[in-house]
């Protein structure tokens, strides 16, 4: 099998959410942690470095979103019929 080009379309897409799931679980109030972000990042290497070097000084709109949320948020809810 050949190599696929993963530097553009729904491979550079596929990239860019490892890379905020990559991030997001880095944080200390994370929300979530994938522990197969960083290995899919790592397996295309210099695809998103872009975007990497913007989320790192969080100029990019992407990267600062939610940036004000460090701290923990408490969640009340209820599960339907319970």
């Amino acid at each position: 099998m050949g190599e696929v080009d993963v530097s553009a379309g729904v491979g550079k897409t596929a990239l860019g959410v490892a890379l905020v799931r990559a991030q997001e679980g880095r944080r200390p109030y994370r929300l979530f942690n994938d522990p197969y972000a960083e290995a899919f990042l790592a397996a295309a290497p210099r695809t998103v470095e872009a975007e990497q070097r913007a989320a790192a000084r969080e100029a990019d709109g992407m990267a600062s979103w939610g940036g004000g949320v460090d701290q923990p948020v408490p969640v009340e809810g209820r599960l339907a019929g319970h």
